[in-house]
């Protein structure tokens, strides 16, 4: 049943939790650390939300304790700055303790009605972290195993030494899944610890567009938007990027010069719920496009 009395915060925890799942499965890519956020109340309804450990330093933590414990937790939109928005985890564990006292999931508190949402898998392959030795008809493989478990969507990594040689893999993937099913293509320049030039980016937006890639994240340095903006102007494959970026003023800005045409605003990295459901509202009033990371 609702409560129908707001509780008050009285101790904000962030602890470690590890799954015990099968080695295989972890060689697998299978996520099993996380970063966890425990909020405690007066009512005894608590709060939980998991996140990364680059998403809390522990000054802002400090910080965000000093100002919810001993007050509501309907206060997070008032302090969301300058402290929560680098905390999302504890503004997950908020909104976790705000649905709990409402009786329904967050999203229906926001007028959501979904039962579902198309996803996607991001797949990075055990071995070399630019994938160069992974053959390409392994990857194909995979791709087409991970498509009859009922994935409609993949995105993987373009790190190879040799650019053209991931725009044979996405080819050989594509042979084997068919039209039908979506490939994005993540480059997160900086990842690899070298950035395509402006020529190579366009050589290989063109040879995915060519392909059917969905979208091209980061092939220029993340913090570099103009070449992005420029290569966006060229090439009809929506260009992403934005994944790092914080608070919504950072996206605003990226949508008024047109820095890509769609931005990948991270739910932890970028504020958390409330900041995410903000970037989400402006790219739809500015005709734009925001694919959660």
């Amino acid at each position: 049943m609702p409560y129908k009395d707001a509780p008050v915060v009285t101790a904000i925890e962030n602890f470690k939790v590890r799954v015990p799942w099968p080695k295989e499965e972890v060689e697998a890519g299978v996520l099993n650390n996380f970063d966890m956020v425990k909020i405690t109340t007066d009512s005894g309804i608590t709060g939980f939300a998991t996140g990364t450990a680059r998403s809390i330093r522990a000054e802002d933590l400090q910080k965000v304790k000093e100002t919810f414990i001993g007050n509501t937790p309907f206060a997070l939109e008032r302090h969301l700055r300058p402290h929560l928005v680098k905390c999302a985890t504890v503004e997950h564990a908020l909104w976790d303790i705000i649905g709990k006292m409402a009786g329904m999931p967050v999203h229906k508190l926001w007028g959501g009605d979904r039962t579902e949402i198309k996803c996607y898998l991001t797949c990075v392959w055990p071995g070399e972290q630019d994938q160069s030795d992974v053959p390409y008809q392994r990857q194909a493989d995979d791709v087409l195993h991970y498509k009859e478990k009922g994935f409609r969507a993949l995105k993987m990594r373009a790190w190879r030494p040799t650019p053209l040689d991931d725009v044979e893999a996405v080819r050989t993937i594509r042979d084997a899944v068919g039209p039908e099913f979506d490939i994005m293509i993540d480059r997160t320049a900086a990842g690899p610890g070298w950035v395509w030039d402006f020529e190579t980016g366009l050589l290989m937006a063109r040879e995915f567009e060519a392909l059917g890639v969905k979208w091209l994240e980061e092939p220029f340095d993340m913090h570099d938007y103009l070449p992005h903006k420029k290569l966006a102007s060229m090439v009809d494959i929506p260009i992403t990027g934005g994944e790092q970026d914080n608070d919504v003023f950072e996206f605003a800005a990226c949508f008024k010069e047109d820095y890509f045409d769609a931005v990948n605003a991270d739910g932890h990295l970028c504020g958390g719920m409330s900041v995410l459901r903000k970037i989400a509202d402006l790219a739809v009033a500015l005709g734009k496009k925001c694919i959660p990371h």
